[in-house]
């Protein structure tokens, strides 16, 4: 079966562009999203350990409400490697991710915890 290829102009790529309705892409949350993702039988999901881990990175921070910079800040983590371990450049250690997980349970008493370090 033979393919038809196709050339795109800077004239389609142009109508193309403007055909989108920037304010509405803008306004689509992650959480939308990942929800338009997992619904799609088409996406085949990363199942790396290093993508499992990003995730569940990114999900402890999200919980959190908190940005990355003010994550990083109230945990005593480095912002550059938590942006790292959420993008999956770079997994963190084990005790990383325990202390992650503890934030994740009980983030009230990690910060007093910390507070009380300090």
């Amino acid at each position: 079966m033979a393919t038809k290829t196709v050339k795109a102009t800077p004239e389609m790529i142009e109508a193309a562009m403007r055909s989108v309705d920037w304010e509405a892409q803008a306004a689509v949350t992650d959480e939308e999203i990942e929800a338009h993702i997992a619904s799609d039988p088409d996406v085949a999901p990363d199942m790396s350990d290093r993508a499992a881990t990003a995730w569940i990175v990114q999900r402890v921070r999200r919980q959190s409400g908190l940005s990355q910079a003010a994550f990083a800040t109230r945990y005593g983590i480095p912002v550059r490697s938590l942006q790292e371990w959420e993008q999956g450049r770079r997994e963190p250690e084990a005790t990383v991710l325990s202390y992650l997980r503890v934030i994740e349970q009980i983030p009230d008493a990690v910060t007093q915890a910390l507070s009380k370090a300090a």
